[in-house]
């Protein structure tokens, strides 16, 4: 009887050990997390269109609204580029982006195969951008992570990228041959900023 009583106390203490271990580790976890959405600010929220612009080419038509998803709200574009071969939505950012590092959001792109890039414009009209790996054709959610560093000058202005005026352009487009044009919806979710 004494051994099974000291088993039990042992399993007991070790059961109370665990928990304790488990729970600084939750909350260590709740933490670092807390620490990560900290170090993120919301620049676009997505629960309207105001401010936000469709800008296209002659043979695209496109639409701009919200939608209600399960992580919030998402700004919607459904396009169908029948002659065209691009389009995107554009909106000016209302904040200096030079202490910052870049942008994050989740986006969905539905319908034909295409390309979907990000862009920055600055008001000396120099375009940096990069394509992003979103799965286009799915239904599925992809988180996009953008640092600024990243982005690849692409044309016009002075070649050197002022973050403190920026017009933000997210772009479909009909660039390779594996690209179809076609129609499709491509959803944006919330836009945050990481802190350098």
């Amino acid at each position: 009887m004494d051994k099974f009583m000291k088993l039990c106390g042992v399993i007991m203490v070790s059961c109370v050990l665990l928990t304790l271990m488990s729970a600084r580790k939750r909350a260590a976890d709740l933490e670092e997390s807390k620490e990560a959405v900290l170090a993120r600010t919301v620049l676009f929220d997505m629960n309207s269109t105001n401010g936000w612009k469709i800008s296209k080419d002659k043979g695209t038509d496109a639409l701009l609204n919200t939608m209600q998803f399960r992580d919030g709200r998402a700004l919607r574009l459904t396009y169908n580029m029948k002659s065209g071969t691009w389009l995107d939505v554009n909106i000016k950012v209302p904040i200096d982006l030079s202490s910052y590092s870049g942008i994050r959001f989740k986006c969905r792109a539905e319908g034909a195969q295409n390309t979907v890039e990000v862009r920055l414009e600055d008001n000396h009209a120099a375009v940096y951008g990069t394509k992003i790996g979103v799965n286009t054709g799915t239904n599925e959610w992809t988180e996009v992570d953008v640092p600024f560093e990243s982005l690849d000058y692409l044309w016009g202005g002075d070649e050197q990228l002022n973050l403190k005026k920026i017009m933000l352009h997210i772009a479909v487009s009909r660039q390779g041959d594996e690209d179809e044009g076609g129609s499709g919806i491509l959803s944006i979710c919330r836009i945050e900023l990481n802190k350098r």
